[in-house]
């Protein structure tokens, strides 16, 4: 089982996720909600992930991304509008 661990500060909280799925499970990522996609990217790039989808803007304010963990495991981050 391969495992994703996502820190992200948001204000003085910080969030941490750790995600475990088998290699074969290829579904949509999970997403998580962030407060910067972009510079989320960058931290999980310092810890030795890689950006798979940049930080993207969508219709409605949404701005969403997906970066890869070591083993090559991918995971969403989103920032919606309140």
């Amino acid at each position: 089982m391969n495992r994703i661990v996502l820190e992200a500060t948001t204000g003085a909280a910080l969030l941490a996720l750790a995600f475990a799925a088998p290699v074969w499970a290829q579904s949509p990522p999970a997403h998580v909600k962030v407060d910067d996609p972009a510079a989320t990217l960058k931290r999980a790039e310092a810890l030795g992930g890689k950006t798979v989808v940049p930080a993207t803007d969508a219709p409605g304010g949404v701005t969403f991304a997906r970066l890869a963990d070591p083993e090559g495991n991918v995971i969403g981050v989103v920032r919606r509008p309140n």
